[in-house]
């Protein structure tokens, strides 16, 4: 791993272009200063005149306590889901700032108390007003104060800033959020070590800057907290990998077991979550013991699926069909997947034997890769299909989003470019269908996103999904995946039969109910098993 890491850092590529280490840099830098200033701004003026006027110094400690307990991240969810802010660097910008508030403001108002009351009595003795007391006296004997909260705020402000891709963003938490969407365990820690690494000379720095700030009498402070910061990052990011890299050190393990119970894995979006549901409730109710897992991507279940630490997975017939062939057969094999469910099901199962997995019937239920614009940008363009879209974006190249792994799956950015001639202006990695990618659609924050032809909520966001006329995408039919090892005939019965009672209008129901009505997967998976008479 460290010469990977190595190898990594000293590769020219990483230090170039808009992915680059100096680009990312200077967009965490940007961020994390922007919401600074606006935390300055705000809570040092307010927190010196709280201080000055000995106002409800009860009120200051309350806001300080629960500004620091209130999540970032819950913030940050909240403003990127506001349309007025919206997905993006914007979101984290505000969350940051909001987060730097409380320790600017506590310092600001200890600092002006602090003032030697003996002081401030002879400067109000001489006729000092009191804004002359404010400026001349009380803001200089603030200042080791005030310079320690900033430089707290800053460096806890510099680490936090890598949430900021979660919601699409830049910065350095881009390498952590698209190596964890990849399962490139070398760029997640290297984007951990950008980040820790730069926690710490910020602090350094900053440090500095402090003890020039205080006089000579006080410069006393403590310089570990950067460095407790920046070790808490990588073990934080450390853990996010650690289920995919025990995965690929144990062996097999209760997901493929008869015994024990079949481990379901199912991706973080809705339809998957229902899927997983219906697959596990169906077999438990014959008597098979079942555990659903939430698992974050492909490249992350597909490995488990292989040692067996995953038993089950429901799956898209193209899109795991086109991964397993690049898997197998290197990055620029010729496409085996096609628009025939029913040859397409036969290659998958050639690539999948191999690997101990086995493919049962795809469901006549199907949900396609698709690509979708707004309502209004459609009937405004007049829209129907992707090549009017492409058409379109020869004069007005489009900024595109989607998962982190778009820019190098087939179906996605490079179908786009070589099959349609697409123009493209950028790509903002985002989520794979999810929220993040409808939002930024719906906010004009994005032109085309990635998104679910089964997906309910389309139509309520007012999206509406362009037909794919020159086939980019291929059947992508629902349909289990098992360890070979526990695929027996009645597991392949009860299996096929939820398979078969399945239709695209009716996997669009189910996904309107998780995803527009919030209802539990479980709930909504057991009335359509019920309805259907499967349990």
């Amino acid at each position: 791993m460290i010469g990977q890491l190595f190898a990594w850092f000293t590769d020219p590529a990483n230090w170039t272009g808009p992915n680059g280490i100096p680009t990312r840099l200077a967009q965490h830098l940007v961020m994390s200063g922007l919401a600074m200033v606006i935390a300055i701004v705000i809570a040092v003026p307010l927190g010196m005149w709280l201080g000055h006027s000995g106002r409800k110094p009860g009120l200051v400690l309350n806001l300080g306590s629960i500004g620091r307990a209130v999540p970032t991240f819950a913030v940050l969810v909240i403003l990127a889901s506001w349309d007025p802010v919206g997905v993006g660097d914007l979101a984290a910008i505000l969350a940051l700032a909001l987060f730097a508030i409380p320790p600017i403001l506590v310092s600001a108002y200890d600092g002006i108390r602090a003032a030697d009351p003996d002081v401030v009595d002879a400067a109000r003795g001489m006729g000092f007003t009191g804004r002359q007391i404010l400026r001349q006296v009380e803001v200089p004997l603030s200042v080791t104060y005030l310079a320690s909260g900033i430089r707290t705020s800053t460096v806890q402000v510099v680490a936090t800033a890598s949430l900021a891709a979660l919601v699409g963003g830049g910065g350095l938490g881009r390498y952590v959020v698209d190596g964890f969407a990849t399962q490139d365990a070398v760029l997640v820690i290297a984007g951990a070590l950008l980040t820790a690494g730069l926690a710490v000379v910020t602090d350094l720095v900053l440090g500095r800057a402090q003890v020039l700030a205080t006089l000579p009498a006080l410069r006393v402070r403590k310089s570990s907290q950067a460095l407790g910061i920046g070790f808490g990052l990588v073990a934080v990011f450390a853990l996010m990998v650690a289920p995919s890299a025990l995965a690929s050190m144990r062996g097999s393990s209760s997901g493929a077991s008869v015994d024990g119970p079949i481990v379901i894995a199912a991706y973080s979006f809705g339809e998957s979550k229902v899927m997983a549901q219906l697959y596990a409730q169906a077999l438990q109710a014959q008597g098979i013991d079942t555990q659903v897992r939430e698992l974050s991507s492909r490249e992350v279940v597909e490995p488990a699926l292989e040692a067996g630490d995953v038993g089950l997975v429901p799956e898209y017939l193209g899109t795991v069909t086109e991964f397993l062939n690049k898997k197998v057969n290197g990055t620029s094999a010729a496409a085996v997947a096609s628009g025939d469910v029913e040859a397409t099901s036969q290659e998958l199962s050639k690539l999948a034997g191999p690997l101990g997995i086995t493919v049962f019937t795809p469901s006549p239920a199907a949900d396609q890769n698709a690509f979708a614009v707004t309502l209004a940008f459609a009937k405004e363009h007049g829209f129907k299909t992707v090549s009017d879209l492409s058409v379109y974006s020869h004069q007005n190249p489009l900024l595109l989003g989607g998962p982190p792994e778009c820019p190098t799956r087939p179906f996605c950015q490079p179908g786009l470019v070589s099959v349609y001639g697409m123009k493209l202006s950028s790509f903002v990695p985002l989520d794979a269908g999810g929220p993040l990618t409808k939002q930024s659609l719906a906010q004009g924050k994005t032109d085309v996103g990635l998104v679910f032809s089964s997906d309910g909520g389309l139509g309520v966001q007012g999206l509406v999904v362009l037909d794919d006329d020159k086939h980019l995408q291929t059947a992508d039919n629902l349909v289990p995946l098992i360890s070979s090892s526990i695929a027996t005939p009645q597991v392949r019965k009860i299996l096929n039969a939820v398979s078969a009672a399945l239709t695209t209008d009716l996997l669009v129901s189910l996904n309107k109910q998780v995803d527009i009505d919030r209802k539990d997967p479980a709930v909504v998976a057991r009335a359509f098993l019920v309805a259907h008479g499967l349990i």
